[in-house]
């Protein structure tokens, strides 16, 4: 993804401080920084990942302060179809035996006390391990509430995968009025895209698809051309309006 690439999403998207974001995207974390950053610690960022956790490597090199971070969430792409029936009171979660003080039989020998410290580490280990999922399970219930009362302020969709299903899954969640934003390296995808929004009645008005291109120049005495060794392709971007239906 090029840098005017990157600054035509936050644009066409509206990303300002204050509202609320759903993104799902594949750029190793690059795009959500991006949003962090316009967000400046106001506002929220769900986001959609598929697999173990979300990619989110390029955010070491953002050093985002902790309450910047704090309102960042993450959201399995399995669970989209079961939003609507997540519970407005979260679940009994598991939190382990914290206060539960681990029996062992007496020891008096040297290789019984080893073995009774190694015992005792892998249980504090396991009891940490515990305290992570759980406070995981809490954040993506919020974030499940949080879309689930459709008051989101836009939608940027930026990954390798088919974004029509995920687009169409995710629209009704987005407040009236508000912007959405697909990006992909083809054309293709995309206008697969644009003729679904566009025939099946799903809400979206002034659908744009369009190629974005910044050409850099080299400005000097009689040798003033575009750089040459510039890249070429810099990806389509799908931009739309959610109305109510």
């Amino acid at each position: 993804m090029r840098m005017d690439t990157l600054s035509q999403i936050l644009s066409y998207a509206n990303v300002m401080s204050g509202i609320n974001v759903m993104l799902v995207e594949t750029c190793q974390g690059l795009l959500l920084g991006a949003i962090i950053d316009r967000l400046a610690g106001s506002g929220q960022v769900v986001q959609f990942y598929s697999g173990q956790a979300p990619p989110r490597q390029a955010l070491e090199y953002y050093s985002f302060a902790k309450d910047y971070m704090s309102n960042v969430f993450a959201v399995p792409l399995s669970l989209v179809s079961i939003i609507d029936k997540v519970n407005d009171e979260p679940d009994e979660l598991p939190t382990g035996n914290r206060n539960e003080t681990p029996k062992f039989d007496q020891a008096t020998t040297n290789k019984d006390e080893a073995k009774l410290d190694l015992q005792e580490s892998s249980d504090s280990a396991v009891s940490k391990s515990s305290l992570r999922q759980t406070q995981r399970e809490k954040e993506k219930h919020q974030a499940i509430q949080l879309v689930k009362a459709k008051q989101m302020d836009t939608l940027i969709v930026a990954c390798k995968y088919d974004p029509t299903p995920i687009v169409t899954s995710l629209l009704r969640y987005v407040a009236p009025s508000r912007p959405i934003v697909i990006y992909c390296q083809y054309q293709q995808p995309l206008v697969e895209c644009y003729m679904q929004l566009r025939y099946q009645n799903l809400g979206v008005v002034n659908l744009k698809l369009s190629e974005t291109w910044t050409r850099n120049y080299q400005v000097l005495p009689d040798r003033t051309h575009p750089v040459v060794s510039m890249s070429a392709a810099s990806g389509f971007l799908l931009t739309g309006t959610t109305v109510i239906q």
